[in-house]
């Protein structure tokens, strides 16, 4: 039972982890870099860099993601 627990919640923090590693390299390499990303990131980025270079209206990928995750 114990081992079970220990199991659970060492995955948890490798998950958040990996969470904080990945999103430390998303701001500061792969954005000012201009390196797209894949699944839903990538396509994120991508409407981002669209809106930005046609429209000039600058919004966040974060609420990009969340608005198309809400809708579907």
């Amino acid at each position: 039972m114990l081992k079970d627990q220990v199991k659970k919640h060492s995955k948890i923090i490798i998950a958040c982890l990996y969470a904080l590693t990945v999103s430390i390299a998303f701001n500061f390499f792969w954005l000012p870099g201009r390196i797209y990303a894949s699944g839903i990131t990538g396509f994120s980025q991508l409407i981002v860099s669209v809106v930005e270079s046609f429209l000039g209206i600058s919004f966040s990928i974060p609420s990009l993601a969340d608005n198309f995750l809400v809708c579907h």
